[in-house]
């Protein structure tokens, strides 16, 4: 999948999550940082939008990754998160 279209999944997944949730939405682009950007985005939301992810793109990500925080524990911007989502589909790709 290409960065963009990845990109643009992702945004209208945690579009969608807040919209179900009921927290506002807000403008969502790729420097967007769901931890400190998205209000209401928690753990329990990182892990829906986890599986939302999985369900959409039909990958499995390692079990225990938290996408939305680097190794070093510094929050990740959407864009960032598209490549980390890429990087670790292509990577299980070629595991198989």
């Amino acid at each position: 999948m290409a960065d963009q279209s990845l990109l643009e999944v992702l945004i209208q997944i945690i579009h969608d999550i807040q919209a179900q949730s009921g927290d506002p939405v807000g403008d969502i682009d790729e420097q967007t940082i769901p931890i400190n950007d998205v209000e209401g985005f928690d753990s329990q939301r990182g892990i829906e939008t986890t599986i939302e992810i999985e369900t959409r793109l039909g990958i499995i990500l390692p079990e225990g990754i938290n996408l939305f925080v680097s190794e070093d524990h510094r929050p990740l911007s959407l864009l960032e998160i598209a490549i980390r989502v890429k990087k670790l589909s292509e990577k299980r790709d070629k595991s198989k």
